[in-house]
């Protein structure tokens, strides 16, 4: 079970750093609701949080949270010790907004602003983050955390990013097709010597005389000689 929630886990955080260029150290912002169900299933944030994530977290809230769980009173203290151990994010908002309003607020300013993953139980903030797009929202079940599936908003949103793109991509291509093609000039080899300027090879005529003998009517041999012509071949 723990290996299938990891796999799951996993799958959904590549989708958000491919698509929303979330990247380590993750940045994990509380609410009092979250605390409280980690309190009641006896959940560790500090050692369960990276472990979940297989990678290094940061985690942190809000003075508008800290402040709504003092009013809240002794029933949510637990939670408040929890959640005022973590950094306190700044949201500038005088006077404090209900926690909820605070979280909201941060979450739709995600694309100019730092990211986070959104930790609470409240099912009325669950619903309003689901529809903002690259938003991921992490939750408390069967004692352990979850990472929510990408919603409806953020699904379409990707969707009309790729067709956009795609879009782009075919626009380059019918641009490249209706380029003319650049003739090159044929590189012409190197040329060979010029026939007319090369010199014949003379030939060596040797001084040397070569003797032959042939019969005459009488019987008796009759010596000629001959000059003998030696051509370059013959001289070697």
């Amino acid at each position: 079970m723990k290996l299938k929630r990891y796999k799951r886990a996993q799958k959904i955080l590549s989708f958000y750093r491919y698509n929303y260029s979330y990247q380590p150290p993750y940045r994990v912002l509380l609410d009092g609701t979250f605390c409280m169900a980690a309190l009641q299933n006896k959940i560790s944030l500090s050692e369960q949080m990276p472990k979940y994530f297989c990678e290094e977290v940061t985690m942190c809230t809000t003075r508008c949270v800290l402040e709504e769980l003092v009013k809240l009173g002794s029933k949510l203290y637990g939670a408040f010790v929890i959640c005022k151990q973590f950094e306190v994010e700044r949201c500038s908002h005088e006077p404090s907004l209900p926690a909820s309003e605070c979280l909201l607020h941060i979450a739709s300013r995600m694309k100019t602003c730092s990211k986070f993953f959104i930790a609470t139980q409240d099912r009325a903030l669950t619903d309003s983050l689901r529809k903002i797009p690259g938003v991921p929202i992490l939750f408390i079940k069967y004692n352990g955390i979850l990472i929510d599936k990408p919603s409806s908003a953020t699904n379409e949103e990707c969707m009309k990013t790729r067709t956009d793109v795609d879009k782009i991509i075919e626009m380059k291509k019918q641009l490249l097709e209706n380029v003319e093609p650049v003739k090159r000039k044929k590189r012409k080899g190197p040329k060979g010597p010029n026939p007319l300027s090369i010199k014949k090879k003379k030939k060596v005529v040797s001084s040397g005389m070569s003797v032959t003998s042939t019969k005459t009517a009488s019987g008796k041999r009759r010596r000629k000689k001959k000059a003998v012509v030696c051509t370059p071949s013959s001289a070697q």
